[in-house]
């Protein structure tokens, strides 16, 4: 599903109301593409993104960020050159760290003997 701000407002972040900190809305984990059209490299990563889409579908929500039209969004994350991809493991309280990857049904975070990722978010 491709966002512009708005849409991303709603579903991930307003990050117009808290900078500083990522309160994320999801429901579940989320793989978030920034991208352009006339990018090879960005038309090579597609592909790979939707196989990851159908393959965790229900468990992951994987959304599309086209950086020229949304030039606000890429700079709140630091997005400089493309393809970027954030990912974002579904958090209830980002001060506390509590988060539900243990239970989403995917695979143990790698390196993390305990199967909990010990960070808010990564960017791959």
């Amino acid at each position: 599903m491709n966002l512009n701000l708005e849409s991303f407002q709603d579903r991930v972040h307003d990050f117009s109301k808290n900078e500083n900190n990522l309160n994320f809305k999801g429901g579940k984990p989320c793989i978030i593409d920034f991208y352009v059209d006339w990018c090879a490299p960005c038309k090579t990563l597609g592909p790979i993104i939707e196989d990851i889409s159908k393959e965790y579908d229900g468990k992951v929500d994987s959304y599309k960020i086209i950086t020229e039209n949304e030039k606000e969004l890429a700079s709140a994350f630091g997005i400089s050159s493309v393809p970027s991809i954030l990912f974002i493991p579904q958090v209830y309280n980002l001060i506390g760290g509590l988060n539900t990857w243990q239970s989403s049904g995917l695979p143990a975070f790698p390196n993390n003997k305990n199967n909990k990722i010990k960070c808010q978010n990564y960017i791959l």
